[in-house]
């Protein structure tokens, strides 16, 4: 997470413009950990950077979403949870990042409750 937000500082850098970025992630555990390791690092191109989980982002709204799936085998229902996820994606109001395991997008369940596989079918 560190690298991609260090390359979307250079990017930003580099185009002299600043971004409100915000860093999405169904667990509090996973916010607790991503904000402990986003304060040790000085982005100076953010506008603002919030980290938070999804059902605290309700409402919110920034150029830059990176949604972080973090957990992707056992019980995945609160991951999948099509309510959850439609608030994740929605919150971006320029680019939508997805940070996970290439593998757990890869051989989702093609179906009607799962929408990583119908963003997958856009994305490609």
């Amino acid at each position: 997470m560190i690298e991609l937000l260090e390359q979307i500082n250079r990017a930003l850098n580099q185009r002299k413009i600043r971004k409100t970025i915000g860093i999405i992630t169904p667990y509090n555990a996973q916010k607790r950990r991503l904000r402990s390791e986003v304060e040790k690092c000085g982005f100076k191109n953010f506008d603002e950077l919030k980290i938070d989980t999804v059902d605290a982002f309700q409402g919110e709204e920034a150029d830059i979403i990176i949604y972080s799936t973090v957990k992707t085998y056992g019980n995945l229902s609160f991951l999948l949870d099509s309510k959850r996820l439609n608030v994740a994606i929605s919150r971006a109001k320029e680019n939508l990042i997805f940070v996970g395991k290439k593998s757990f997008f890869e051989n989702l369940r093609s179906d009607e409750k799962n929408i990583f596989s119908a963003i997958l079918q856009v994305c490609r």
